[in-house]
């Protein structure tokens, strides 16, 4: 049976973990997504969720043996030994259902009146290819800022051929985002819309 989620009402933090790990079913999972989609608050949670779940694979990845020195007392080394096993079992079964990183989604940026914002799949960092055919081949720096102006991404790329091409290897979120170019004293001269949904 599906759960509904009102809009009011934020999803639970265990609502969260489980739509993370990808144990939730479908018609469920459509809701949670649905109430994401307009939930600040939540994505961030979710966000958060998602960092913790990449730190402890890091941490498993990069556990190494203790100094000499330091080593627990012998009648410890059973308790601890016994711990480490149970403590990487549990991330060992917790890994395969996390989310796998997605391909980034390839956008053309002009500065055009009238033409609908592009839309990329949430979730997916995103390829820009901004075309600025009035500025010169120099260096700018680009910013990746969010409907509420956090910044999300930032860094330098060099126009070439009038296009510049700047991978944001960040994956949005659902939202409307900005994307920003600055000349290298920091003056903006272009700001383009984006959509991820």
């Amino acid at each position: 049976m599906a759960t509904k989620f009102k809009f009011g009402a934020h999803l639970s933090e265990e609502t969260l973990e489980e739509y993370a790990f990808g144990r939730v079913l479908e018609p469920e999972a459509a809701s949670i997504e649905e109430h994401l989609l307009v939930c600040e608050q939540c994505q961030d949670t979710l966000g958060d969720i998602d960092e913790y779940i990449l730190l402890m694979k890091a941490a498993t990845r990069e556990q190494a043996p203790l100094p000499a020195l330091v080593r627990p007392k012998r009648r410890l080394a059973p308790y601890v030994a016994a711990g480490t096993i149970a403590a990487g079992v549990a991330v060992a079964a917790l890994l395969p259902s996390v989310r796998p990183v997605r391909p980034a989604e390839t956008v053309e940026l002009q500065s055009l009146r009238g033409v609908e914002m592009p839309r990329i799949h949430a979730d997916h960092p995103a390829d820009l290819r901004i075309t600025v055919p009035d500025l010169p081949d120099a260096p700018y720096r680009v910013e990746v800022v969010d409907g509420s102006g956090g910044t999300v991404w930032s860094g330098r790329a060099v126009a070439s051929g009038r296009r510049i091409r700047v991978l944001e290897p960040k994956a949005l979120r659902a939202g409307t985002y900005w994307v920003r170019l600055y000349s290298e004293k920091g003056e903006l001269l272009r700001e383009f819309g984006l959509e991820s949904s």
